[in-house]
């Protein structure tokens, strides 16, 4: 069996602890903070800061743990999206700049990751940071959406969304030497990722591709909320014009509702309040 040891900072336990959540053991001692069971390793975290990694093949899982403590550090553009799996709503695409100072700011405010958070904290935590970040933002609205559906895919439609908020980004922070690292939140493979991009005429393509990647950096984390606050004022917004609080997400009761709204709704309307390709079964 191999053994590797690291020292963390302790800031960075919470990171580790959220990466690999679905893999927590029970802890041995008090000294301990986290211990993970991945398939044949096992990581010891403890509360003093030090870490080890043991069991075979070690390599890609040290690489992964000192990925989640040392890219968090530096300055990075990360890039997420909301409203892909609502029935109602936009969908809303944001890259999001963080420098030295935001990420700092970020991680003294405790802030984690937006899908373990209500739509008020998320609400307060935008509004807080939306002054003093840079980010590029994109609102496809379901008029859109639906004609787009027509001829592509929705990982298609993400795809192209991210090429161009993340350029639009690039361009807004003036970096032309292309030295600041591209975070995206991974939601198909990277080779089909750019295949869906084959007739843009500019692509960006020096992109850190990362599942769970708002463990790996803030500006990820950020850029999800800034795209679900946007996400939930729209959907708010939608409601309002038809005298109805429209629901998040697509379980059966959002179908039921959005069927019903097909009968009584004229197609124009219904069409800007709805992604229509979830095909409703009336």
């Amino acid at each position: 069996m191999e053994h590797y040891s690291l020292k963390i900072s302790q800031d960075f336990i919470p990171l580790i602890k959220n990466f690999y959540r679905s893999q927590l053991i029970s802890l041995e001692n008090d000294y301990q903070a986290l211990k993970i069971k991945k398939d044949k390793i096992t990581i010891t975290v403890y509360n003093s800061g030090s870490v080890v990694i043991s069991g075979r093949d070690l390599l890609e899982t040290i690489i992964e743990v000192e990925t989640i403590c040392k890219i968090n550090n530096n300055p990075a553009i990360g890039s997420d999206e909301a409203g892909t799996g609502d029935i109602f709503g936009p969908i809303t695409v944001c890259a999001c700049y963080l420098d030295t100072k935001n990420i700092s700011d970020m991680r003294n405010s405790k802030i984690t990751d937006s899908k373990k958070l209500d739509d008020l904290k998320i609400k307060e935590i935008a509004e807080k940071f939306i002054p003093e970040v840079k980010y590029a933002l994109l609102v496809l609205d379901n008029k859109k959406f639906n004609a787009i559906a027509k001829k592509h895919n929705l990982n298609a439609i993400k795809a192209l969304l991210h090429n161009q908020a993340i350029l639009k980004l690039k361009e807004k922070i003036n970096d032309v030497s292309d030295t600041i690292p591209v975070i995206l939140d991974q939601f198909c493979e990277k080779d089909k990722y750019f295949s869906y991009l084959e007739q843009e005429q500019k692509v960006y393509k020096n992109i850190d591709f990362r599942t769970k990647a708002e463990t790996y950096h803030k500006s990820v984390a950020m850029a999800s909320f800034i795209a679900r606050y946007i996400f939930v004022e729209r959907l708010s917004e939608a409601g309002k014009k038809i005298g109805i609080v429209l629901p998040k997400g697509a379980n059966n009761d959002v179908k039921k509702l959005a069927a019903e709204l097909k009968k009584n709704l004229s197609p124009e309307q219904y069409l800007t309040i709805l992604k229509d390709n979830y095909r409703i079964d009336i």
